[in-house]
């Protein structure tokens, strides 16, 4: 499976604004926003959004999933989930998400794994480690306006 097919475009969100909103002002409300925007997607019930929030919220207390370049990937691995599926935002201004080379994140990658697949658990967060590596790829991704074009981008990428 690629990013492309695990983030479809009607899962992607441009231009979320961070500074003057409430809901997204810090990395866990945004983690939560970004949660909400996944389960409304994917038409997941209450009780499973709250699973896939607790899940998510107890692996980033582990450690960040902040990996640099403006790039944060959280992500869980649930029983209530059945096959892979993801979310990425992009938001207008950097978050503080305590990233390990102290700079803010821009873009998120919110990752879903049934419980238990962990070999494509592993292999989908080495892909998005690799398609985030570089900053180049960060500045690129904001430059572009639309979902659609950061999907065209993001499969581009992957090749």
């Amino acid at each position: 499976m690629k990013v492309s097919e695990l983030v479809p475009v009607d899962h992607i969100s441009v231009g979320w604004p961070v500074r003057d909103e409430p809901e997204t002002r810090n990395k866990w409300n945004l983690i939560q926003a970004t949660v909400q925007f996944l389960c409304t997607k994917n038409a997941y019930s209450d009780d499973i959004c709250r699973q896939i929030s607790e899940k998510v919220c107890d692996r980033e207390r582990v450690k960040t999933t902040a990996i640099g370049h403006g790039f944060a990937m959280p992500h869980a691995s649930l029983s209530s989930i059945h096959k892979p599926t993801g979310a990425c935002v992009v938001l207008q201004d950097g978050l503080d998400f305590e990233s390990l080379d102290n700079k803010p994140v821009h873009i998120i990658i919110l990752a879903l794994f049934p419980d238990k697949d962990y070999s494509n658990h592993i292999a989908m967060l080495s892909r998005i480690v690799t398609l985030t590596g570089h900053h180049a790829n960060c500045e690129n991704i904001l430059k572009l306006g639309s979902p659609e074009m950061i999907w065209k981008e993001i499969s581009h990428l992957e090749v």
